[in-house]
């Protein structure tokens, strides 16, 4: 498996989903499994669109298999508001992959870019369906879910 950072595009320069390139809609169809509360009502296209926003301002990484297809896509920022942390905003493994330990792997990668900056905590906010998963890979709960999106926080320190 290769891991390496990718330049989404930014979403103010994306109109339509004819204007991505096909990496990046490949990758959006993988992070595109994580519940982000998106209105049902939306298209296909304004949903691509908007989970395109999720990476404007943050670094996104994937992981490919040995034929270059993406398995994996995580984006990350760094925040510094009461400790250092590198922020997974989103880790999504494509179905077919799940189960095969590339989230763990992924994750792993993550801890050492963390490492490489100096920062020794890893933060993510969590859906339902990825509580355990965070919890299997070290990760735990803080005490209150996010304020904003209600989600789960979870915090590993490495």
């Amino acid at each position: 498996m290769d891991i390496f950072r990718y330049d989404m595009p930014h979403s103010d320069e994306v109109d339509s989903t004819r204007h991505l390139p096909e990496l990046a809609q490949l990758a959006l169809e993988i992070y595109g499994i994580i519940d982000f509360d998106l209105d049902p009502e939306l298209s296909d296209e304004e949903r691509t669109l908007r989970l395109l926003e999720h990476f404007d301002d943050q670094e996104c990484y994937l992981m490919t298999d040995e034929d270059g297809e993406i398995v994996a896509v995580a984006n990350i920022e760094e925040q510094y508001h009461d400790e250092p942390t590198l922020w997974t905003q989103g880790l999504a493994v494509a179905p077919k992959y799940q189960g095969a330990g590339i989230g763990s792997e992924f994750a792993e990668y993550l801890e050492n870019v963390a490492k490489q900056r100096g920062l020794r905590r890893l933060g993510s906010r969590a859906t339902k369906t990825s509580v355990n998963f965070h919890m299997q890979i070290g990760f735990a709960p803080y005490d209150d879910p996010d304020p904003i999106t209600g989600k789960i926080l979870m915090y590993k320190y490495i």
